[in-house]
């Protein structure tokens, strides 16, 4: 996902200055967000994504193209930042809690077998 606002950032010429200086960060934390892919605290991500209103949130959280033709995509739609920020939240929440479905799963399948033996 970092790397994917980064080519936004470039695709776009929107200086890395304007969004960090804006969202309340360093320009180190900033760089080790883009550069060393640290996690973006979702706070600091709504942040971004209410900046950038054309910025396709479903495509930076997980790539998908809906073109189809590997062009970096907009939202076109009318989408409003707060609508696309709580998107955005929606999509980490949903990410979540399939992570912690797939975890329980694995503990059932662990309680299973030990109930077995």
């Amino acid at each position: 996902m970092n790397q994917r606002l980064k080519e936004y950032l470039e695709e776009k010429k929107i200086s890395a200055v304007d969004i960090y200086s804006k969202i309340g960060v360093s320009r180190m934390v900033w760089s080790q967000w883009m550069n060393s892919g640290t996690p973006i605290p979702l706070s600091r991500l709504i942040s971004i994504v209410e900046l950038l209103p054309l910025l396709n949130v479903r495509w930076l959280m997980t790539g998908e193209i809906k073109n189809g033709e590997g062009e970096i995509v907009e939202s076109h739609q009318g989408e409003c930042a707060a609508c696309a920020a709580k998107q955005l939240q929606i999509d980490v929440l949903t990410d979540h809690n399939n992570t912690l479905k797939l975890r329980t799963e694995d503990l059932q399948s662990m309680i299973n077998l030990l109930q077995k033996k």
